[in-house]
C-alpha cells in the first residue's frame, strides 16, 4: 500500500469509474476526524463540505463514517462516499442504524475526511446534528474534534441546568456513561466531574426512561478568573444576549457559573426586548450563592412575557475594570411544553467597528446552521447584533444557503444594530426558490462583523425544542 491516498483514484471515484470503498488509503494519508453522540433512531447528521472556501481545497474528500458503542473505537461497519466541494449531505438515522455493531441506544458517530492535502486547526472537521423522537423530543448540537482523544487525562465535567427525571449520559468517542447529578429543587444544577480516559471536552445527553432525547450538550474548558486592574479604565459594559423562546411556556433557566463569567457578579440585570427591539421589562437578581440557577419565569412573573423575543444581559461590570476581557458566558436551558428541554450558552457579536477590544484579527464570518424540509419540525434562527462600543455599521447579513440537492443561493436580509433578528427557516428556503430540497445549511456571512447566531428546531406536536449556536468550519 502506498503511503498515502491516490488522487487518480480518487477522481475515478468522483466521476464514477470507481466506488468509494475501492480508493487505496495509506498509513500517512491526512485526515480530518470529528464526532457526535449517537442516539439509535433518533440521529440526523447535516455535514457541509466547507473546504474549498474555508481552506482552498476545491478537490473532492474521501469520506468515511461509522458508529461506536462503548468501548469500541473502530466499527468493522463503515459508509465510504465521495464528498464534493460545497456538498451538504444529510444522514437520517435509518442510514447511522444500519452501522451500527452493538446492542445498546447510545454511542458516538463519526466522520472522517481523507485527502492528500486536507488540513485544519487541530485536525477538526465542523458537522451539525440534530435529533428527533417525534412527538417526544428535539436536541442539536455541532461536532468535536476527535483527534489525540486517544492519550490519557482528565475530563472537565459539565456546566449544566437538567430538568429532573431525566437520566444524563457523557458521551466521548468510545465511552458512554450514566451520570449522577446533585439534586438542587426540581433542578439537577451541576453534573460531578467524570473520570473520562481521554483528553478534551466530552457531550452530554438527557433522555427519558425509553431514551428519547430532549437535550445535548458539550462541556468545555474555557473557565477564567479575572484580575482586576490597579486603575480601572471605562471600556463598555459586559453584555451576553440570548433568545427567548415561547416564554410562558419555555422561560429559560440561566445557570451561573463564575469560572465561566470570570468573576462573580454582585448582581445580574435582564432586559426583556420584543421583536423590535422595545424593551418589554427589566429586571435585577443577585445570584446569592454561585454557581446556581435564575428561573426568568419566576423573575418575570409579573411581566408581558407572551411578546419577548431576547433578553439581553448587564454583568454590572465594565471590561476596563480588568486586565483581559470576560467571557462572560452563561448556560442557558430551554424547557418545551412538556418539561423537558435543550441547552445552549448565551452570545455577543463582535465587529471591527464595535470591539472594545479590538486586535489585528479578521472578523469574516462564516456560520452555518442545519435545515430539514420534515413537515414535523419547525426551523428558526436568530442573529444577534449586540455587543460592544457605539453603533455596528453592519446592519445586515448574508445568507448562503446550499441544499443537498446541489442548489445555492445569496440573500441580504436586515440585522439591526443592538437588535437580535428572528428568521423563519421554511421561509427562507421558500424566498430563495429552493422548494423541493431535503436539508440544507443556512450560511451567515460577513466581513467586517462576526455574527453570533442561534438555530432552533422544535417539534411541532410537543413543543419540544432543540437549540445550539451557529458554527463555522
Amino acid at each position: 500500500m502506498s503511503a498515502e491516498m491516490s488522487l487518480a483514484e480518487l477522481f475515478e471515484a468522483y466521476y464514477g469509474r470507481r466506488l468509494a470503498d475501492a480508493v487505496s488509503v495509506g498509513e500517512d494519508t491526512p485526515w480530518l476526524h470529528s464526532y457526535v453522540p449517537f442516539v439509535r433512531g433518533q440521529t440526523h447528521v447535516i455535514a457541509y463540505n466547507f473546504l474549498r472556501d474555508n481552506y482552498n481545497l476545491r478537490d473532492p474528500v474521501l469520506l468515511r463514517v461509522w458508529v461506536t458503542g462503548p468501548g469500541i473505537l473502530d466499527s468493522p461497519r463503515v459508509l465510504n462516499r465521495i464528498f464534493a466541494s460545497d456538498e451538504v449531505v444529510h444522514f437520517e438515522p435509518d442510514q447511522l442504524d444500519a452501522l451500527v455493531e452493538f446492542d445498546g441506544a447510545l454511542g458516538s458517530v463519526h466522520l472522517q475526511l481523507l485527502h492528500p492535502r486536507v488540513a485544519t486547526a487541530n485536525g477538526e472537521f465542523r458537522f451539525l446534528a440534530y435529533y428527533h423522537a417525534p412527538g417526544a423530543g428535539c436536541a442539536g448540537i455541532h461536532s468535536l474534534g476527535a483527534r489525540g482523544l486517544h492519550y490519557l487525562g482528565s475530563s472537565f465535567g459539565s456546566r449544566a441546568v437538567l430538568a429532573d427525571g431525566r437520566i444524563h449520559h457523557a458521551v466521548d468517542p468510545v465511552h458512554v456513561q450514566q451520570v449522577h447529578a446533585a439534586l438542587e429543587g426540581d433542578l439537577l444544577s451541576r453534573t460531578r466531574s467524570i473520570a473520562h480516559p481521554l483528553k478534551g471536552p466530552a457531550f452530554f445527553v438527557s433522555t427519558d426512561a425509553h431514551c428519547r432525547i430532549s437535550a445535548v450538550w458539550h462541556d468545555s474548558d474555557m473557565t477564567q478568573t479575572l484580575l482586576r486592574r490597579p486603575v480601572p479604565e471605562p471600556i463598555c459594559p459586559i453584555r451576553q444576549v440570548f433568545p427567548v423562546v415561547d416564554f410562558p411556556t419555555g422561560a429559560p433557566t440561566v445557570w451561573v457559573d463564575p469560572g465561566q463569567i470570570g468573576f462573580a457578579p454582585a448582581r445580574l440585570r435582564f432586559i426583556a426586548h420584543d421583536a423590535g427591539g422595545h424593551v418589554l421589562a427589566d429586571r435585577t437578581s443577585e445570584p446569592g450563592a454561585m454557581p446556581g440557577v435564575i428561573k426568568l419565569a419566576e423573575l418575570f412573573s409579573d411581566a408581558s412575557r407572551s411578546r419577548l423575543a431576547y433578553i439581553v444581559t448587564d454583568f454590572g461590570a465594565d471590561h476596563g475594570q480588568f486586565e483581559v476581557p470576560a467571557l462572560a458566558y452563561l448556560q442557558l436551558w430551554y424547557p418545551g411544553s412538556h418539561g423537558a428541554g435543550d441547552q445552549v450558552h448565551s452570545q455577543i457579536t463582535p465587529s471591527y467597528w464595535t470591539d472594545p477590544l479590538a486586535e489585528p484579527v479578521p472578523y469574516r464570518c462564516r456560520k452555518f446552521a442545519p435545515w430539514s424540509a420534515d413537515a414535523r419540525l419547525e426551523w428558526r434562527y436568530a442573529i444577534a447584533n449586540i455587543g460592544g462600543v457605539g453603533g455596528n455599521r453592519d446592519e445586515s447579513v448574508r445568507f448562503r444557503i446550499c441544499t443537498d440537492d446541489r442548489r445555492e443561493r445569496v440573500i441580504d436580509l436586515p440585522v439591526p444594530d443592538e437588535r437580535v433578528a428572528w428568521f423563519d427557516g421554511t421561509d427562507l428556503i421558500r424566498e430563495c426558490g429552493l422548494d423541493g430540497a431535503r436539508s440544507a445549511i443556512v450560511q451567515i456571512e460577513a466581513e467586517t462583523t462576526n455574527f453570533n447566531a442561534f438555530w432552533l428546531v422544535s417539534d411541532r406536536q410537543s413543543g419540544a425544542h432543540g437549540i445550539d449556536h451557529f458554527t463555522g468550519g
